[in-house]
């Protein structure tokens, strides 16, 4: 029987895409077990990217923010079905009245520049990109905000809005919880300098292989989620009991200070009280590693720097520099920051530790930025209320691109 090129194309679609589309099964063949999204580092902007398809086809690049309380895009088609003024959906979003009434509409925030602006919040369909070269099927309706371009202001050219992860019923997790199986209202993140993934909506899919020994989600340590009025803003601050650095614990008065997590923050800041009686511990402890420390300011972004000959590498954490401990929610809970995680190779001969002073006016104790984000995967249980991280992955030399969607690891979805 002689096929038709109609005919040969559809049946190489199937060949090609078939185990893609059973793999992650698509809205209408049953709930997937978790979505997954990619996530690539702009060198820059050192802001962190990922991507999804607008109706299935027009590619979105989106700024990642870790607190942010919904998706909002620049694009903006022009059959998308708005979302109503005083319907379930706007009021969920807590919108506000747009176009006299007929529309809702919610304030998005770029929180690069610190701008805001209301936006139109409509209902479209969405597909997740799984690699470069392919996309699962359009498989759930999300609730997007469509912002003016201005809005768009210091994010990676490219960047056509953000995606909110942050702890509110619009921001995407607790959207994909109603389409994952279970509704599970969980999702990590696994950053690194290069590339990265994010599950939503289920387990942790990766079994690594040895050296790790075991599934890595499985040597997390769990902290709860502050419960102060911060939480109405959604995002993922841990209550801050103590900072040690090379097991000195620094004489603060932490009373109610917090450490929020951050994607958008490239370098850790700290409160400016915090953040000199930090930096002078470190500075002794260094001193007492033979560390060379650089007089003046020789880096615009850091304070603190040293000759980079003068610190010894290892081949795990990279510089062999004072361990930094931020104590949690008691004693053995705490969150360990080894040499590539606190420092920033400025130039071979200059090294610096990678903190900034905040301000006075800092409204976390500590901001946990990227760059100390990167290697540790994390956990975030919204049903719980709680965070979960691992010890950096370096240290069983693993990295989070060996999870990226392009690596060799495979997903047990």
């Amino acid at each position: 029987m002689a096929f038709s090129a109609s005919m040969i194309s559809v049946f190489s679609f199937f060949i090609v895409f078939w185990p893609l589309i059973h793999q992650f099964r698509a809205h209408n063949l049953g709930s997937p077990k978790a979505f997954l999204f990619p996530v690539t580092k702009d060198a820059s902007t050192l802001q962190y990217l990922t991507q999804i398809r607008l109706g299935g086809s027009i590619p979105l690049t989106l700024v990642l923010d870790l607190n942010g309380r919904h998706l909002w895009t620049s694009l903006a088609p022009s059959t998308r079905p708005l979302v109503p003024f005083r319907s379930f959906h706007c009021i969920s979003a807590d919108g506000k009245n747009m176009r006299g009434g007929t529309v809702c509409g919610v304030v998005s925030e770029n929180s690069v520049s610190g701008a805001t602006a209301v936006s139109e919040l409509s209902e479209g369909a969405v597909a997740f990109v799984s690699s470069q070269r392919s996309s699962i099927p359009a498989i759930h309706q999300l609730l997007l905000a469509h912002a003016p371009s201005s809005l768009l202001s210091r994010l990676t050219i490219g960047a056509r809005g953000m995606l909110g992860m942050g702890r509110a019923p619009t921001a995407l997790p607790e959207q994909l919880s109603a389409a994952a199986s279970g509704g599970d209202r969980r999702f990590f993140l696994c950053l690194s300098e290069s590339d990265g993934v994010i599950v939503a909506g289920g387990d942790w899919p990766y079994s690594s292989s040895p050296p790790l020994r075991g599934d890595v989600s499985k040597l997390m340590v769990y902290a709860p989620l502050s419960t102060s009025e911060r939480e109405t803003t959604g995002e993922y601050s841990l209550n801050l009991k103590a900072i040690e650095v090379n097991r000195e614990r620094l004489t603060l008065n932490l009373n109610s200070s917090s450490l929020l997590l951050s994607t958008v923050v490239p370098f850790m800041t700290m409160q400016s009280a915090i953040y000199t009686a930090f930096t002078g511990a470190f500075a002794k402890a260094a001193a007492a590693m033979n560390m060379t420390r650089i007089q003046g300011r020789p880096s615009d972004h850091f304070e603190l720097c040293f000759s980079s000959d003068s610190i010894s590498k290892t081949p795990k954490v990279g510089s062999l520099v004072p361990e930094i401990d931020f104590v949690l929610q008691s004693e053995i809970v705490r969150w360990r920051i080894h040499g590539r995680n606190s420092m920033v190779r400025v130039n071979d001969e200059v090294t610096c530790l990678g903190v900034r002073d905040g301000g006075s006016e800092q409204r976390s104790g500590v901001v946990m930025g990227g760059h100390q984000l990167e290697n540790v995967l994390m956990e975030f249980d919204l049903g719980a209320s709680m965070v979960g991280f691992s010890r950096s992955l370096l240290l069983s030399q693993r990295s989070c691109s060996d999870f990226s969607l392009s690596s060799s690891l495979t997903a047990s979805l």
